[in-house]
């Protein structure tokens, strides 16, 4: 039994200046901004302009005046659809709808107004940009209609970021499979335990292999950032890359939508070692999404669940003749043919966003996973230094993930900005063997491996606990931001290396063969 206690303090950017026409870095991690001029016909400033930002879908709006030069910003926004107006005496009003505004961007909008004698409103179709000049990190955003639309396997939204420079599958062996798998993403080659994955600015990463956690249904992400290269201190904690995910919010619409996803191995083609058998394969996946008002203009939710589940199986090809000598030999049991096994897992997510004015944003989130994977340590095979591996010599994987958030952006207008997180979570994690006498592993060179798995058994509980705020102040030229992110992880379990003795026989001397030395109980290495 060991425990761990792991103590991180990040500050973040102390007292860093920004350029105001540079103001990227003050967005943030679960934020946008927005900024612009407005301007005549005649390319001349107005300094008397009223611009007010409306979001599309809680109706919320905030309204600042432009400087001396016509200038205007908006800062730390949710992310999303959003309609401007620019009001000025003496000109037309000015509607732009359909301003999009993206994840730790800065979208610029310029307004030209036109003279008028009379009252008239001007409506035209806004655009998100794609390019946003003041980004320094090395990142690419993933959108709501790319989530939607592409694509993907088993619905795993991280796949998406496979789709951006920078990043490839990690094809190492512990990458998303075995005993102590990664994120599975490389990005720039680092290894795929190095990188950082966020959830509205929040950890949510295994700290004992760096893989991600269990997280929720991919209808419930409104949109991740994957940055490469470049990142700024709020993101940390990282020596490869970071995924910065955010989840949708409710609404005053009330909206949903569900799925279902069913796949049959009757239409698959034959696996190799299967010797024409059909494969015993299902795949069913499928989830609903809703959200909507429980106040209107005040307090919204979004309920999402997903439940996936896979019948398969896995085929050990030697002989029942050679599995028949082995139990002769040892009275050990081998399993050769089709053996059968399960992997599923439910997610939910429950999200409330309460604007207890116009100034502060209140969310709080709380998600929960079960995943249960039959057959984490693979086995079978063919040829190799292990030879067959029998199911023996496998594992199945049981984990219990849930976690709470809270968070609150205060915007009191002028100069400041506060914006405040924290997180409670708790992973347990449950990996055994599925040899179901413990016995030792035994490995017969190029023809069979069964018996407990020499890392096995593992359990371990990881306990995570995150406090943020960062504090920002704008003047007209600068951004200044100071804050901090205090992370404790309480991780307490077991790793019993070899617990039940490892045996390795091989051809040598008067051995033609490694079962021969397994026979005379022989081997060329091990330990009881």
């Amino acid at each position: 039994m060991a425990t761990r206690r792991l103590l991180s303090l990040l500050p973040l950017a102390a007292c860093s200046a920004i350029s105001l026409t540079l103001a990227a870095q003050s967005t943030g991690v679960t934020t946008g901004d927005l900024k612009g001029l407005v301007r005549d016909t005649g390319g001349r400033a107005l300094a008397q302009a009223k611009v007010t930002l409306s979001d599309d879908a809680t109706g919320l709006s905030r309204s600042v005046n432009v400087d001396g030069n016509g200038a205007f910003a908006f800062r730390l926004l949710t992310p999303g659809s959003y309609t401007l107006t620019v009001e000025s005496p003496g000109f037309s009003t000015k509607k732009i709808s359909a301003v999009g505004v993206r994840l730790a961007s800065t979208q610029d909008v310029n307004v030209g107004m036109q003279a008028v004698e009379a009252s008239a409103t001007v409506e035209v179709v806004g655009q998100t940009s794609i390019v946003d000049p003041t980004r320094t990190q090395v990142s690419n955003t993933i959108d709501t209609n790319q989530i939607t639309n592409l694509p993907i396997n088993r619905r795993d939204f991280t796949s998406f970021s496979l789709t951006t420079p920078l990043v490839a599958q990690d094809a190492t062996t512990t990458s998303q499979g075995g005993a102590a798998s990664g994120s599975g993403l490389s990005f720039l080659g680092q290894n795929s335990r190095a990188n950082n994955i966020m959830v509205d600015g929040l950890d949510n990463n295994d700290v004992s292999t760096g893989s991600n956690r269990t997280t929720f249904s991919q209808d419930a992400i409104q949109e991740f950032v994957v940055v490469a290269d470049g990142y700024s201190a709020e993101y940390g904690r990282a020596a490869g890359g970071v995924l910065n995910i955010i989840t949708k919010s409710g609404g005053n619409d009330f909206t949903g939508d569900t799925f279902a996803f069913y796949r049959s191995g009757k239409w698959d083609a034959k696996r190799p070692f299967s010797n024409g058998v059909t494969a015993p394969f299902t795949q069913r996946q499928f989830g609903a999404t809703m959200s909507g008002p429980l106040i209107k203009d005040k307090l919204f939710y979004l309920v999402s669940v997903e439940r996936y589940n896979t019948d398969d199986y896995t085929n050990t090809a030697y002989t029942p003749a050679f599995a028949s000598a082995i139990q002769s030999a040892s009275g050990y049991t081998l399993h050769p043919g089709i053996q059968t096994w399960n992997e599923n897992y439910t997610t939910g997510l429950i999200k409330l966003d309460w604007y207890a004015s116009a100034a502060s944003h209140w969310t709080f989130r709380y998600n929960a996973a079960k995943e249960v994977n039959g057959s984490q340590l693979g086995w079978g095979g063919g040829s190799g230094p292990l030879g067959i591996q029998d199911v023996t010599s496998g594992g199945s994987r049981d984990i219990t993930d849930q976690s709470f958030s809270l968070a609150n952006l205060w915007t009191p207008g002028g100069s400041f900005v506060n914006d405040f997180r924290i997180l409670g979570s708790k992973r347990d994690h449950n990996l055994q063997s599925l040899d179901p006498n413990l016995g030792p592993s035994v490995t017969l060179a190029g023809q069979a491996t069964f018996g407990t798995q020499r890392f096995l058994p593992q359990v371990r509980t990881e306990k995570d606990y995150e406090l943020f705020d960062a504090a920002t102040w704008f003047t007209s030229k600068n951004t200044f931001k100071l804050g901090m992110d205090l992370m404790r992880t309480n991780l307490t379990g077991t790793l019993p290396l070899q617990f039940a003795g490892v045996y390795r026989f091989q051809a040598f001397g008067p051995y033609p063969t490694a079962f021969a030395a397994f026979t005379a109980a022989n081997p060329y290495g091990g330990q009881g």
